[in-house]
């Protein structure tokens, strides 16, 4: 019908074929591993949806293609799921293999943030971007009062107080000056946001 409006005597076929599949294999910290058929314009985040996804012990945050014996990318999935960037959700070919290796190192948030979970950290993740993570802080926090439990090996349990005030602003942005207060999150680290007092009316 468009074409008829700058066209005259011709004729438009139209022929509807069914696309032809590849085999993949999805393979180690993942629900069911194995090899899949998957469509010719399938990506990364088909074929784990086919197994099923990452298991408890998979990392969301290290996904490697690897072809001909090499990785050719790695897909930071927190990116997808949270902020719903697939730029690096990479389209398939016959007899890639995507590897799920096993979780990284985490930390837990808790108190007023609006995502309180247990979070996969990448190499020097900070404070400020744990907090992007969990959404940033809620209405009712407290920015001076934040405290960050970590387990030293020579000192043992370590309560560290925060001032957040002095990394993020409050709108949540980070500061461009931090005087060291925009820590680096560790390994197991936990870091509990308190909120401010109720008040009586």
């Amino acid at each position: 019908n468009r074409l008829s409006a700058h066209l005259k005597r011709f004729e438009v076929h139209v022929a509807m074929a069914r696309l032809r599949t590849l085999k993949v294999y999805v393979v180690g910290e993942v629900v069911r591993p194995g090899a899949y058929e998957v469509g010719s314009l399938a990506s990364i985040s088909n074929a784990l949806y086919a197994a099923c996804g990452p298991s408890r012990t998979g990392s969301l945050r290290q996904i490697k293609l690897v072809r001909d014996n090499q990785v050719v990318a790695e897909v930071d999935f927190y990116q997808f799921l949270m902020f719903g960037d697939r730029r690096h959700d990479a389209r398939l070919q016959a007899g890639d293999v995507i590897l799920v290796p096993p979780l990284g190192p985490i930390a837990a948030v808790s108190g007023a943030v609006k995502r309180a979970a247990i979070y996969e950290l990448k190499p020097e993740t900070r404070l400020t971007d744990l907090l992007q993570l969990v959404g940033g802080l809620t209405p009712s926090a407290n920015l001076h009062r934040c405290q960050l439990l970590r387990v030293d090996q020579d000192k043992g349990r370590i309560m560290i107080d925060i001032d957040l005030s002095q990394i993020i602003d409050t709108s949540g942005k980070k500061r461009s000056t931090s005087n060291g207060a925009d820590l680096t999150v560790q390994d197991g680290d936990f870091l509990r946001v308190a909120s401010l007092p109720t008040q009586v009316v």
